[in-house]
């Protein structure tokens, strides 16, 4: 799913948002950021959103540049973070809504333990598309 850039928070809007969060308490944050490195360069990253200390979170997934994808990364940097996301924030339930036409969040997240338990049609956000 593609983010029209215009509709993006700008810049100061973004570092504010993560600033707000970042001397948070893990109970009291609503959004966290999980930052992939590969090769000493940024890769991609992971967010939880929707967070509620010690009950659940919603994750989105991305990895930034098309040549770190197709090479398992994503699984391993998944991996990584799902275990750190119910151990830091002592989740219940994590929840993953990739976009179904997009293969690749779909086939690694059952690698994972995920279950897909529904598909469904919603409208984009009004960030999304043009």
């Amino acid at each position: 799913m593609e983010a029209n850039p215009d509709k993006l928070p700008n810049e100061l809007e973004r570092t504010q948002t993560i600033e707000k969060e970042v001397d948070l308490t893990l109970e009291a944050k609503k959004v966290f950021y999980f930052l992939w490195i590969h090769n000493h360069k940024y890769v991609g990253h992971s967010k939880l959103t929707f967070l509620e200390y010690g009950k659940e979170a919603s994750m989105n997934l991305y990895l930034w540049n098309p040549s770190a994808r197709k090479k398992g990364l994503g699984l391993s940097f998944l991996n990584q973070c799902d275990s750190y996301y119910f151990e830091y924030f002592n989740l219940k339930t994590l929840i993953c809504e990739p976009y179904a036409l997009i293969q690749a969040p779909n086939a690694t997240l059952p690698q994972l333990g995920f279950i897909k338990t529904k598909i469904y049609r919603t409208t984009p956000g009004t960030v999304n598309f043009g």
